[in-house]
């Protein structure tokens, strides 16, 4: 082994970590990914149903 060169083990464990790095990254993505999609099958009712409440709550001194 010469001093330019790491040990076997240190190399399989650095590995394994940017294995497990890469699947958690990957992980995250797709965790992301569904969140975006599922708040994009709702825009067409959250949309309006903000905006109601944002009126709501500004003619309520109109009501009262």
């Amino acid at each position: 082994m010469d001093a330019g060169s790491e040990p076997r083990g240190d190399a399989a464990a650095r590995l394994r970590t940017w294995g497990r790095n890469a699947w958690l990254l990957l992980g995250i993505l797709l965790l992301a990914g569904a969140v975006f999609w599922l708040l994009s099958m709702f825009s067409g009712v959250v949309v309006p149903l903000v905006l109601a409440f944002v009126i709501g709550a500004l003619l309520v001194p109109v009501v009262t």
